[in-house]
């Protein structure tokens, strides 16, 4: 490896030489904030002596051939520094076009010899840099003066050029005073004055016989914009490859994966799939976004798959990644439902939903077991439910991606819808799948006005057995409140309410008994109005064709043909809309239906028996000395919050805040295992008696605090309160 200082200049006038961004680089990424910054740094070395510089960073080449043949491109294959390298090389490109403006033809044609153009080859031998495929036609198109042709530009390249182009001085002086901050003079020519440039680099060779480029690449310590972990992996499957292998891969494998997310989604999601692809590979639910990479490449040294194998199973997962994430499935039916998991922001169902859409579509190839349309479409509708009456019914969330990390084990492919739908349905305590009776009890009595879904649950509502859906966020519609949700009721409100009406209204305006659907202006006039004016208004709830309106006009009708009289809205008409709302939402987001035969082959299938029991007789027998420890743990655990409670299974004793542990205790003769749940990175354990654990325990926790006596208990205590207080955060 060759390293030296160098100046910008120095680097990007050297003659027969082309920078090559190679194929499995990330595309142009540098945004307007970096590009100002850039600029700023710039002004201010203008201020400075004429001795002093600015440091922008590494320029790291991988050259191929270390011979130097007269007359004969060189080419060096950049590492690292594209981003800035790239930079500057527009920056340049808009001072010669602002030299142009100004008449001054020679200057301008100066600059782009020297930095922009080889002018003795064709090809993209003609050009010093060569960017990486998504941004090459469009900075070709740039350094041409064309970029007006292009059809299909990279964004963020002619973004940032336009962004230099605006903020380049007009004037001869200014524009001479910039431009040498970045060169220097070069002979006679007067369009530099005599100076040294300030932009200082560290300019690395390396070779290919003496140097591993991807063992400098991740060890750079590069400035601008930081590398996202599907960079460091595209690097690392395919850097130390042949060029030929490289393209073969890159456009067979990667290029379609870039393709599927697109240029934003690339950029915005890709580290999430390669999280989540883990998650499904190594079924952990601990991966951080920001380690993904390490504990992918960790994962697969230790396996002996070639690159393509690694890289073609990446691209296989990516597209069902991309299906369900993008909601862009062929199947209209199946992409609806994909729009609904989107809606929920249930990204945790990921790592299991690629695995059964693998299965999916090897089924409909191969036919070595039984994945029908149906049962697929069943199977997603029991995730969409699963999650959203959990949703509903406020059990925390937090125990989702420990879920799904692990619930494709419990697939029988014989037996493959039987076997989720019973897995799911068997799930209990603080992953439980709310049945029935627990789901309309809460759907018709909580506020639903003030959920994060109430747009998705109205809309599904009124979708429900609709020949032509809407869709809410589309269209002008306003969510009315019957019941006015103003903080002082008019006086036949307060008349229809009776006694107590503050408190009534306040307990009762965001059920979804009393929501209902219309036009935006109709809604901003009707107000606080009585419910006889509201029904009578234009284009009001009469008026709005709104299916969720239908229950209370077939009401109205009613009423007034049994009683001779106007109708009223009241608490008991918000009761009954509520319960037949919640009735219908039964249907939408629907319990799955399976017979007790169907369900009993696994209801012990898992590892873990789950029961419940009255007290700890079942458990191994204690010696004295530690049955009054534990004693005294489980009195101070449960007396640490009043929100707490105990569950005491086959094999440990679980403290829960609301429906999550946050510590186990296992029991044996002479000890305790003290399990915590919370990331090990997270405890303050000063004293070192906490071990992290991934398996070999009964727990769910996967921190543990041998105890043998009661030493350090008051420590230990904090220790447990910790992971109590994490819980707490969570939820």
């Amino acid at each position: 490896m060759k390293a030296k200082e160098s100046k910008l200049d120095d680097l990007l006038s050297n003659v027969d030489t082309k920078f090559t961004v190679p194929i499995f680089q990330r595309k142009y990424s540098w945004d307007e904030e970096q590009c100002h910054t850039l600029w700023k740094d710039l002004q201010k070395l203008g201020e400075t002596s004429a001795n002093s510089g600015h440091f922008i960073g590494s320029i790291v080449c991988y050259q191929l051939n270390d011979i130097n043949m007269p007359g004969t491109i060189q080419e060096k294959i950049l590492i690292d520094g594209q981003q800035r390298l790239t930079t500057l090389s527009i920056l340049m490109i808009a001072l010669s076009r602002a030299y142009e403006k100004l008449g001054e033809i020679t200057s301008a044609e100066d600059i782009k010899n020297r930095f922009i153009f080889n002018n003795r080859y064709q090809g993209e031998d003609k050009f010093k840099l060569v960017p990486t495929t998504d941004d090459k036609e469009t900075y070709f198109y740039i350094a041409k003066g064309i970029e007006k042709e292009l059809i299909h530009p990279s964004e963020q390249l002619l973004n940032n050029f336009n962004y230099f182009v605006d903020l380049i001085p007009n004037t001869i002086d200014e524009l001479n005073k910039t431009l040498t901050l970045v060169v220097k003079a070069t002979g006679d020519n007067t369009t530099y004055k005599e100076t040294t440039s300030k932009l200082d680099i560290v300019y690395v060779v390396l070779t290919k016989n003496q140097d591993n480029p991807q063992i400098i690449f991740e060890s750079m310590n590069s400035t601008g914009k930081g590398l996202s972990q599907g960079d460091l992996l595209r690097n690392y499957l395919l850097l130390d490859l042949d060029a030929d292998i490289q393209k073969k891969l890159y456009d067979n494998y990667w290029r379609p994966i870039e393709q599927d997310f697109g240029q934003q989604g690339y950029v915005e999601r890709f580290d999430f799939f390669l999280r989540d692809y883990l998650i499904m590979t190594e079924k952990k639910n601990n991966i951080r976004l920001d380690r993904a990479y390490e504990e992918f490449k960790n994962y697969y040294e230790e396996k002996d798959f070639s690159k393509e194998e690694i890289i073609k199973r990446l691209r296989k997962y990516s597209k069902y990644y991309s299906n369900i994430y993008n909601c862009k499935d062929n199947d209209v039916e199946i992409n609806n439902l994909w729009k609904q998991l989107k809606i929920q922001r249930a990204d945790t169902v990921y790592p299991f939903l690629m695995q059964v859409y693998n299965d999916y579509e090897e089924s409909q190839n191969t036919h070595e077991f039984d994945l029908s349309r149906k049962d697929f479409i069943e199977i997603i509708k029991a995730i969409i439910s699963y999650v959203f009456r959990r949703y509903i019914c406020e059990i925390p969330s937090n125990s989702l991606n420990k879920t799904f990390a692990i619930l494709y084990n419990s697939v029988d492919k014989k037996n493959y819808r039987v076997s989720v739908l019973a897995t799911l349905m068997l799930l209990d305590s603080y992953k439980v799948f709310p049945n029935n009776e627990d789901f309309k009890r809460v759907f018709a009595t909580r506020d639903m006005y003030n959920t994060r879904l109430k747009n998705y649950i109205l809309e599904q509502l009124e979708n429900y057995n609709h020949q032509n859906p809407i869709s809410i966020d589309n269209i002008d519609v306003s969510i009315e409140h019957i019941l006015p949700e103003t903080s002082v009721l008019k006086s036949w409100w307060q008349e229809v309410l009776g006694d107590g009406w503050k408190q009534k209204q306040n307990e009762n305006v965001h059920r979804i008994g009393n929501l209902t659907l219309t036009k935006p202006v109709y809604n901003s006039e009707m107000r606080d109005y009585s419910f006889k004016k509201k029904l009578a208004v234009s284009g009001g709830i009469k008026d709005s064709h709104f299916i969720l309106s239908n229950w209370i006009l077939d009401y109205v009708d009613n009423y007034e043909k049994e009683n001779q009289k106007d109708a009223e809205w009241n608490i008991q008409q918000i009761n009954d809309r509520s319960n037949y709302l919640a009735d219908l939402a039964l249907k939408i987001w629907e319990y799955p239906n399976l017979s007790e035969e169907e369900i009993k082959p696994y209801k012990f299938s898992n590892k873990y028996e789950k029961v419940s029991y009255e007290n700890i007789d079942h458990l191994p027998e204690m010696k004295e000395k530690i049955q009054k420890v534990f004693d005294r743990f489980d009195k101070d655990i449960m007396e640490l919050d009043d929100r707490i409670t105990k569950v005491i299974t086959k094999h440990y004793i679980a403290y829960k805040y609301d429906y999550s542990n946050f510590a186990e205790i296992i029991v044996y003769k002479n000890s305790l295992n003290i399990l915590l749940d919370l990331p090990i990175e997270l405890l303050k354990d000063d004293k070192n008696i906490a071990e992290s654990i991934t398996v070999g325990s009964w727990g769910t926790g996967n921190i543990r605090i041998k105890v043998w006596d009661d030493s350090d208990y008051d420590y230990k205590i904090d220790l447990i309160r910790q992971s109590l207080e994490n819980e707490k955060n969570i939820n």
